[in-house]
């Protein structure tokens, strides 16, 4: 166990992911692509506002890399199951540097991400298949 206080508690090297923060949609494909630095909160802003979704984290502050890649559970799991199994794509740089496109055609890599972790290489953006999003009507419990 590292103890670092004041500094990042990783053994080894942290990139930080913050610039990569794009979201496309592309409605022609049903997809959404998400940069690897941006949160849940920050995903659900953009996407609630034209009515779509994807399976992500129950909390904003998540980020959306290391859920997705850690496998995922969302509110939406029972019906939908985790969030690497609602995954379309993910762009991936290899250690040797080269950036590929992994999907399910490239079974090997595609089997290792989903849950894997980051062992394969770094993702830069994660291709999420998207559902509609009607309002959600809520009530505390006491």
């Amino acid at each position: 166990m590292a103890f670092n206080p004041g500094f990042s508690s990783a053994c080894g090297v942290e990139i930080s992911m913050w610039r990569f923060n794009i979201i496309q949609v592309n409605n022609a494909t049903g997809t959404v692509d998400v940069g690897a630095g941006l949160t849940w909160g920050q995903t659900y802003a953009a996407l609630v506002p034209i009515g779509l979704n994807v399976i992500g984290a129950r909390g904003p502050t998540v980020g959306v890399a290391g859920l997705t890649l850690g496998g995922g559970y969302s509110f939406l799991s029972s019906q939908y199951g985790l969030t690497v199994d609602n995954m379309a794509g993910f762009e991936l740089v290899l250690p040797n540097g080269t950036i590929t496109n992994v999907t399910s055609k490239n079974e090997e890599l595609w089997f290792a991400l989903r849950g894997g972790g980051n062992n394969f290489g770094i993702v830069t953006t994660f291709t999420y298949k998207t559902i509609p999003q009607g309002q959600i009507w809520g009530f505390p419990l006491h």
